[in-house]
């Protein structure tokens, strides 16, 4: 699990660029092709917040989790 995250948080602004880039150069493509780009975009920035909390909550465990070793280390 803790691989997928950094995978994911690097695609996910590779796929920004990319329908970013579509965007820019097809301008004259048609209303309906431009609404799943938006779509598309308003999807992308929905994963980054996810990843970001997700990214948050992980430290968290982590800090939790060294907080915990630390405690048992030092009554041992």
């Amino acid at each position: 699990m803790g691989v997928l995250i950094p995978i994911l948080a690097l695609s996910i602004p590779i796929i920004a660029i990319i329908s970013g880039t579509y965007a820019k150069t097809h301008k004259d493509v048609g209303p309906v092709q431009n609404k799943k780009i938006l779509k598309l975009e308003e999807k992308i920035n929905s994963l980054e917040k996810d990843n970001l909390q997700m990214e948050e909550a992980i430290r968290q465990l982590e800090d939790k989790q060294n907080f915990l070793t630390r405690l048992i280390e030092d009554k041992n």
